[in-house]
């Protein structure tokens, strides 16, 4: 288990029954992590289990006005959305839920399953697609906006560069249309 996934781990459970004491646990925490981008896959993954856990407790909560889980999983998250914006993340745009992280993320090993059928004798190819796929697969805390601009510059640059064929791209860009795109806002 890596520190990133440990430190989750150890505060996920105060997402619903502590929003200070996760605020203070979570900047004592952040210390540890040097790059931004740990930090911020952090909270982000903190963020998107504290709203599950806020859409499953609104389906059986009968007084969220008053209900003290409602009112904690309300504060977590605008202590995360802080948390977040510190960071340097724009949350005024919409993000990736894990749902939506987990279906792209097996739509993209789909893409690679079927470009690795197609590459016969282009190995080097496959392998920088693969790697760019498996870079993208790490950078789900940025906008779905940015996030999407980020996988069509790539794939622009691949083919510009040679990496990838044209009919390799177009077959990429379909295939992109029909699974990974529909996540994104037009």
């Amino acid at each position: 288990m890596s520190a990133i996934e440990e430190t989750i781990r150890n505060l996920k459970h105060l997402c619903s029954t502590d929003a200070r004491k996760l605020k203070n646990r979570l900047t004592e925490d952040l210390v540890d992590f040097y790059r931004p981008a740990d930090k911020i896959r952090i909270v982000e993954s903190l963020l998107n289990l504290t709203r599950e856990e806020s859409i499953k407790h609104s389906k059986i909560c009968e007084n969220p006005n008053s209900c003290s889980k409602s009112r904690n999983l309300t504060l977590t998250e605008f202590y995360l959305i802080q948390e977040l914006e510190i960071l340097g993340v724009n949350t005024g745009q919409e993000i990736f839920n894990n749902s939506e992280q987990t279906d792209i993320s097996n739509k993209l090993d789909d893409i690679l399953n079927e470009i690795a059928l197609l590459k016969l004798g282009q190995e080097l190819t496959y392998d920088d697609l693969k790697e760019e796929i498996e870079e993208l697969k790490t950078l789900f805390f940025l906008s779905k906006k940015n996030w999407k601009q980020l996988l069509l510059g790539k794939i622009a640059d691949m083919t510009i560069a040679g990496i990838i064929s044209e009919s390799v791209s177009k077959k990429l860009i379909e295939i992109l249309k029909n699974e990974v795109l529909k996540y994104f806002p037009t």
